[in-house]
């Protein structure tokens, strides 16, 4: 594997530098959806954490063995910085496989060295990238004085060429076949007793990015829901889901009916279940 990291310290960053390198990152995983994209092979996640994390980092890889890896990768590079005042030099390195999966697997040490820490998760299927509205209110967020949780980061993960999407929506639970990346707003901390502080800063951050949809981001021309395998408490909650739309649409669409059926065959009793299950009608 080639693998290339960017990492932008938030001191260098000013709003217009913070929105057009995000900016970049969203637009080309627009353009490269497709799975014909000459760009197929890039796989590539953005953490942006709170200012308190203090830094922004790009983590990309492509398979070493193609003859223009080196060229699509630097394309790639080049495209995500650009205008951003950031000149590198951002060079790649060769690797094995697995090394490069550990090093983006353990990018968040959040997770790899405490695993008993609380945490909370709300995501995003994203067919376009986020407006200027949208991340002048990321932004503002995420440089707020009054929270300071180095341990809350929005991962941007690219569908890495959108064979994900070739797949039809109804042929499986899974819906969400028509993103360009995945977005995953996550917090963690150690106090229990700070629960509130920390979920209330996640629904900030997180109403505001979708706040004209109702704090959602419901399927649309820019948006494709959520990830039910990152379950989210308030996506039942009227009072925070205030879209219209409910939470078993925003995690199946239009296969629910379909997942209905199955539940009520397989289990019309009901025995397995969570807050979230499915029900039988």
């Amino acid at each position: 594997m080639l693998l290339n990291v960017i990492t932008v310290p938030w001191s260098g960053l000013d709003q217009a530098r913070f929105t057009t390198l995000v900016r970049n990152y969203g637009v080309w995983h627009e353009q490269n959806a497709a799975a014909d994209s000459p760009y197929a092979a890039i796989s590539s996640q953005m953490l942006i954490p709170h200012r308190a994390g203090g830094t922004i980092t790009v983590f990309t890889e492509i398979d070493a063995g193609l003859s223009n890896a080196s060229q699509l990768l630097a394309d790639y590079v080049a495209a995500v910085t650009r205008d951003t005042g950031l000149t590198g030099p951002f060079p790649s390195q060769p690797m094995a496989w697995l090394d490069s999966i550990k090093v983006i697997g353990t990018a968040n040490p959040t997770i790899t060295g405490n695993p008993t820490l609380r945490s909370g998760i709300k995501s995003a299927f994203m067919r376009k990238s986020f407006t200027d509205e949208q991340l002048a209110a990321l932004y503002g967020q995420l440089v707020r004085t009054d929270y300071a949780n180095p341990n809350v980061v929005l991962q941007l993960a690219g569908y890495g060429g959108g064979k994900i999407n070739t797949v039809s929506p109804s042929a499986t639970a899974f819906p969400h076949r028509n993103a360009a990346f995945f977005a995953a707003l996550q917090g963690f901390w150690l106090n229990p007793a700070e629960d509130s502080v920390h979920v209330g800063f996640l629904r900030d951050v997180y109403g505001a990015l979708f706040a004209s949809t109702g704090g959602y981001p419901v399927p649309n021309d820019q948006t494709d829901g959520c990830y039910i395998s990152a379950p989210d408490p308030d996506i039942t909650d009227p009072a925070v889901n205030r879209s219209g739309v409910p939470w078993y649409e925003l995690y199946y669409k239009d296969n629910y009916p379909r997942l209905q059926r199955v539940k009520a065959r397989w289990d019309p009793h009901n025995v397995f279940r969570h807050s979230q299950s499915i029900t039988a009608s």
